[in-house]
This record gives structure tokens, C-alpha cells and sequence, in this order.
């Protein structure tokens, strides 16, 4: 799909005249393809959205790039998709997808007509600079210039791909915060996190949940950070978010 800035590479399932858009963001060096997404995905698409999955760009279908794969291009991307599809929208996004998927529901919001409905930050915190003991590799990434980071390929989990990522893409993740402009969101937000999770405890989901305004909703599932290879928990969350989808969805009709 090409759009203003980008060519980005998208899953797409459900009616393309869905009255509501479902984009799900993946999370660092994720793939569209990668089966918690394209569950949550298919979940969303029959529930009657037209639900989309996008390569950030830079990364896996949508370039080859790492330059290019930066949180200023996802934020963007998303942006631009919104823009493509226009009608109301929910974004899930796991990780940097949860961050991403919150940093542009506050700007939305700002604007004059807002199109997003709701948002589900899944096992997400609010900046990386938090996350997984980052301030104790982040010297050790600067002075190498680059941070090699494994990912299990999406299609066979015995396989794993390295992504070599320049010091540019944590100097650029560090200028976003989720709790920034997050007081004035007042559209339903789910947030998700795994109890057992090393790289977004629970504690920094609930210190971003407990700084949102109501409508809000908090839930931990019995998992680590990545659950994409853990059917029982990425159907127990495409549950929680049918339900979140459901649940907003007739709210948005009540106030038309």
C-alpha cells in the first residue's frame, strides 16, 4: 500500500466498507505476520471491522531499510493509514506497537475531527527508555554504533532472523512518552499486560493506566512479554479485545 510518505506492506481482512477500521501494531522488530497479530487480526475482522496489520516501515515486507525503521516512521505510518482508510478507528499495538498505537491516539484526539475510538496498549510502557534494563546496554548500543536484535521468523518459530539496529533508532524511540497529553484522552483505553512479563512489568503498565482518564480498563494475563508462540494466551487476548471492541463500538453509536 503506498500512502503520502511511505509503501507499506499491510494485512487486510473483513469488508472494506466496515464502518470501523481495527489497525493492530506489532511490536519490536515484529512482523505483521507473526501469529498474535494476525489472530487479534482475523478476530477483528469478524467482528465486522475491516482489520488491518502493518510492516512498520523499514523492516520485513515494508523495506529492508533499518534506517528508515525508526518510532518517528511507525508514528507516522499509522498516522497515514488512518488517513487512507478514514472512518473510526480502534489501534492495538503490542510493545512499541502499544506506544505507538497511544502517542497517535493523543494527537488524533487534538485534532478537529478525531476518527480513533479506542486504543489497546498490550504489554506497553510509556517510553523505551524504561523498558528492559535500557539504561544498562544503552552505552554498550551507542559506542558499537548498532544493536543486533533476534526474532523468531513468523512463519516457523525454530527459525530466527537477526535485525541490526543503528544507535539512531533508540535516540529517536527516546523522544516519545505515552503519558505525555495522556490526561486529556478521554475516548476507552484497555490496557494489557503480562504478569510475568522482564521487559514491561506490569507495574509500568499500571503506573500509564493509573495516569489515564476514565474510560479506561486494566487486565493482566498470565504470560511474559512475548505471547506471540502461546495459543491459550493470544486467544485468552483476542478475547479481552472482541469484547473491547464490542464494548466501544456500541458506545460510539450512543453518542452519534
Amino acid at each position: 500500500m503506498e500512502t503520502k510518505n511511505f509503501e507499506i506492506a499491510t494485512t487486510e481482512r473483513g469488508k472494506p466498507d466496515a464502518d470501523i477500521l481495527f489497525l493492530c501494531l506489532a511490536g519490536l522488530v515484529e512482523s505483521k505476520d507473526h501469529p498474535h497479530i494476525k489472530h487479534h487480526v482475523e478476530t477483528a475482522a469478524r467482528l465486522g471491522c475491516l482489520a488491518v496489520a502493518p510492516d512498520p516501515p523499514g523492516i520485513w515486507g515494508s523495506g529492508e531499510n533499518t534506517e528508515n525503521y525508526t518510532t518517528t516512521n511507525y508514528i507516522q505510518s499509522v498516522k497515514e493509514l488512518i488517513k487512507y482508510y478514514n472512518r473510526k478507528t480502534i489501534i492495538m499495538g503490542h510493545s512499541l506497537g502499544g506506544r505507538v498505537a497511544t502517542v497517535v491516539a493523543i494527537e488524533d484526539h487534538a485534532a478537529e475531527t478525531p476518527q480513533v475510538i479506542g486504543v489497546v496498549p498490550a504489554m506497553s510502557g510509556d517510553t523505551f527508555a524504561r523498558e528492559d534494563n535500557f539504561y544498562e546496554r544503552v552505552e554498550e548500543w551507542q559506542n558499537n554504533g548498532s544493536k543486533s536484535f533476534s526474532v523468531d521468523m513468523p512463519e516457523d518459530p525454530r527459525r530466527t532472523s537477526e535485525l541490526e539496529l543503528p544507535y539512531s533508532f533508540s535516540a529517536d524511540a527516546q523522544q516519545y512518552n505515552a503519558r505525555e497529553g495522556l490526561d486529556t484522552l478521554t475516548i476507552p483505553k484497555f490496557y494489557i499486560a503480562g504478569r510475568y512479563d522482564s521487559v514491561v512489568s506490569p507495574s509500568l503498565v499500571k503506573e500509564t493506566f493509573e495516569v489515564a482518564p476514565e474510560p479506561k480498563e486494566y487486565y493482566e494475563v498470565n504470560s511474559g512479554h512475548h505471547y506471540r508462540r502461546h495459543p491459550k494466551i493470544v486467544n485468552q487476548v483476542s478475547s479481552l479485545v472482541a469484547n473491547f471492541i464490542e464494548r466501544t463500538r456500541n458506545q460510539s453509536r450512543t453518542y452519534q
